[in-house]
């Protein structure tokens, strides 16, 4: 269970990382009035997290795949 764990903190820290490098916090000095070009780039940021998202996520079923084909029959 703790890996579990230790992965659900990694991927919202590696997805928080890739947004705000994406959407600076500078946009949003003033909550709740963003302008089109503040939406525009925090989706850019969301986009572009959910890719790395499931870029690991692809990554780690393969990974998994090929440890279970290559793991010795008994």
């Amino acid at each position: 269970a703790a890996l579990r764990y230790v992965g659900m903190v990694f991927g919202i820290a590696i997805a928080g990382a890739i947004l705000y490098s994406l959407a600076p916090v500078s946009a949003s000095k003033d909550p709740g009035s963003f302008s089109p070009a503040d939406i525009d780039e925090f989706m850019n940021g969301i986009r572009w997290a959910y890719i790395a998202g499931a870029a690991v996520a692809v990554t780690a079923a393969l990974t998994s795949i090929l440890a279970i084909r290559l793991r010795p029959r008994a």
